[in-house]
């Protein structure tokens, strides 16, 4: 499986007779990118006494209820403005998959503010989303797949050769233990943890961020994905050194806390005591972490 990469897609949708628009969606046609579909849903909503109009993109797809496949998508979202005086958008980048397949928001824009301000024209307005995605999907059989990874019942389609060159775990697997079986069964990994994961390397490293590099962290070190591993080490050290630095230099004993709570392993703290931050840190901060070293190791 090689994942489609799909660049600088301009969708637009037109939606009509808004008069009576309520909380309930109204979905958009469907449009094509690539190998998949997406939606536009849009509905009007009232919080906090204010109505506002509600815009999620949907990803629109036969397997949307599989669990093997993985969609990062950057979208910047654009209210036209019908007058012609400047539109109003949103960008995000967000992760589409089994669990959520729609993403949005719930006041993108006053209501009353639509026609006040030219983007509502004849009960209608254009939406337009400019797409660019990595999208994965491990449950097709192309011909560079020749080995199935299987949790629970989701089977993720994959190559031996690309798993053997990023994984040592794989690699004594397929090569020094000569394992012939076409379905290699993945004992106590969660599906949704396992497809990141995979994703994040497979077949070149993908971008590390603070929602997944604790759980790629965990599972590098499982499969033993060396150079993965050690990307993450470096997003987490990096962040690490700004907490303590913030904690320091607003001398806020609440962040100092919650940095020191952060070191979760000695291993981290290993890590962190190699690098320049904490050979420049306070003795009171250093004396901090041997005692959360001697916590950990009680």
């Amino acid at each position: 499986m090689i994942p489609f990469v799909s660049d600088d897609n301009k969708l637009r949708w037109k939606f009509e007779n808004l008069r009576n628009l309520n909380e309930i969606a109204e979905y958009s046609e469907k449009l094509e990118t690539g190998p998949i579909s997406w939606q536009i849903n849009i509905a009007k909503k009232m919080t906090d006494g204010i109505n506002y109009l509600v815009i999620y993109l949907k990803y629109s797809g036969e397997n949307e209820l599989q669990q093997n496949w993985f969609c990062r998508a950057k979208r910047t979202f654009e209210l036209i403005n019908q007058t012609g005086q400047n539109c109003t958008s949103e960008e995000t980048s967000k992760i589409y998959d089994h669990f959520n397949i729609s993403w949005g928001w719930s006041k993108f824009y006053k209501w009353d503010n639509l026609m006040r301000f030219g983007f509502m024209k004849n009960d209608s307005i254009i939406i337009e989303v400019d797409l660019s995605f990595k999208y994965y999907d491990f449950s097709k059989i192309p011909n560079l797949t020749d080995i199935i990874l299987k949790i629970k019942d989701t089977e993720f389609h994959t190559s031996k050769a690309i798993l053997c060159t990023q994984s040592e775990y794989f690699y004594d697997l397929f090569v020094n233990k000569n394992n012939t079986k076409t379905v290699i069964e993945i004992e106590d990994v969660e599906i949704a943890d396992f497809r990141q994961f995979l994703a994040s390397f497979y077949p070149h490293f993908d971008e590390i961020d603070e929602k997944n590099h604790e759980i790629l962290w965990k599972l590098t070190e499982k499969f033993k994905v060396l150079a993965l591993q050690r990307n993450c080490e470096r997003f987490w050290l990096k962040n690490t050194e700004i907490k303590l630095q913030n904690a320091e230099k607003q001398d806020d004993s609440n962040l100092l806390k919650e940095f020191i709570e952060s070191l979760d392993s000695v291993q981290k703290i290993r890590l962190f005591q190699t690098s320049d931050v904490y050979r420049d840190s306070k003795d009171s901060t250093k004396h901090a972490i041997i005692d959360r070293v001697l916590e950990l190791i009680d």
